[in-house]
């Protein structure tokens, strides 16, 4: 029998599963009804749009099931954290590409029009990162920390999100599955420890940046391999000062 902390926890999953498929209704639908359209990235776009449409969603939802108002995981953002959090993006975006991503090394980008490459930069780099993190770290999260009042608990609440965002990406091997995981733990774990969404949304807008850059320097990126090393050193460096910065920043608040 399963006692009443275990019962709680398991509804939280069950609510997350459902924030999980309010957010990627709106893109289920697009890749149903809008692959005919002619305009390259339109259907993505609008798939953007729509899973943008799910986070709102998902903070009434939060609002509802936690008593907590969307103001209150968006605290004041420390300017010395944030350049932390956005070095981070950067290393953890160019570490996953050099490590997942070398096999792409003699593939080429393909070739868009002026108007499809403006809806992609603007999906990809901004509409994308604030409706996912609204809907995996803010909505998910949220719920599931609700639950977790164990260290296993909490690991186990941001492995499951790390998943269902995994999955949205519909990732075709197994390198791509292993640097959505990563990127998606060190996300569940901003968020943990900051209890701040923006820096969320700040590390992931920066980390499609330097995605998006990196498809058109790949050749120059994995042609080195010495950058693996300053990669890896960037980014412990930058995730243990983005602890150290934000324990510090715990202790003036309660002390």
């Amino acid at each position: 029998m399963m006692n009443s902390k275990e019962k709680s926890y398991i509804k939280m999953l069950g609510l997350s599963l459902v924030i999980f498929l309010v957010g990627i209704s709106g893109i289920i639908f697009s890749s149903l009804f809008l692959n005919g359209i002619k305009l390259k990235m339109l259907p993505e776009f609008i798939s953007s749009l729509a899973l943008l449409l799910g986070g709102i969603l998902v903070i009434y939802v939060v609002k509802e099931k936690s008593g907590s108002s969307f103001k209150d995981f968006c605290p004041k953002v420390k300017l010395d954290i944030t350049i932390i959090v956005m070095l981070l993006s950067i290393f953890e975006s160019y570490l996953g590409l050099t490590i997942f991503f070398s096999d792409l090394v003699d593939e080429k980008p393909d070739s868009l029009g002026l108007v499809s490459l403006i809806l992609q930069i603007i999906s990809s780099v901004i509409i994308f990162p604030v409706a996912e993190e609204l809907i995996f770290r803010y909505g998910m999260l949220t719920i599931l920390f609700k639950g977790a009042e164990r260290k296993l608990g909490v690991l186990f609440s941001i492995l499951i999100s790390s998943s269902f965002w995994t999955l949205i990406h519909f990732p075709t091997n197994w390198s791509r599955v292993g640097q959505l995981i990563l990127a998606g733990c060190v996300l569940g774990y901003i968020y943990y420890k900051s209890k701040n969404i923006i820096y969320c949304i700040i590390y992931h807008v920066v980390s499609n940046t330097s995605l998006y850059y990196a498809v058109y320097r790949m050749r120059i990126i994995l042609g080195k391999k010495y950058l693996l090393y300053i990669y890896l050193i960037g980014f412990l460096v930058s995730f243990i000062s983005f602890v150290i910065k934000n324990n510090n920043r715990r202790l003036k608040q309660n002390g």
